[in-house]
């Protein structure tokens, strides 16, 4: 009984036209079966290499965790060294965690800049030369005029 059934699906197999047309001569009927069995051939061999090829590519997997701590970290770096990737929020430590800033002001009154003698020194009369950029008494008597 199997053997019957086999024999059937072969010779079935063996009159499976995909290609009929209605004036086939002796000769386009043998072209069609040929490439209708081809065919019927090639399809699941094409599908199988495909499931395989698809079956042994590498998928990457993106996992993102937020605030690992630090032992969490190493381990994930002994892990997978070449592929660790960390965008991390901060590039840097924020100034306020090792600098700290005490500013004192000082009363312009008790600066030697608005003394006597500072502002003699600026209006001079030694060969102050405007052309001069490098004498700071040029432009600094312009300021106390």
């Amino acid at each position: 009984m199997a053997s019957n059934l086999i024999n059937r699906l072969w010779q079935s197999f063996l009159r499976l036209n995909l290609y009929k047309k209605s004036s086939s001569t002796d000769q386009t009927l043998s072209k069609e079966l040929i490439s209708t069995r081809i065919y019927v051939c090639l399809l699941p061999a094409c599908l199988i290499a495909v499931v395989i090829i698809t079956s042994f590519m590498i998928r990457t997997i993106e996992k993102t965790e937020d605030t690992p701590s630090r032992t969490r970290f190493l381990q994930l770096t002994n892990s997978y060294p070449n592929t660790l990737y960390c965008p991390c929020s901060n590039h840097a430590i924020t100034y306020s965690t090792f600098v700290t800033t005490e500013v004192d002001f000082h009363q312009v009154c008790s600066s030697e800049f608005i003394e006597q003698t500072w502002i003699d020194k600026l209006f001079t009369n030694e060969n102050i030369s405007i052309e001069s950029t490098e004498d700071f008494r040029v432009t600094l008597s312009f300021f106390w005029q």
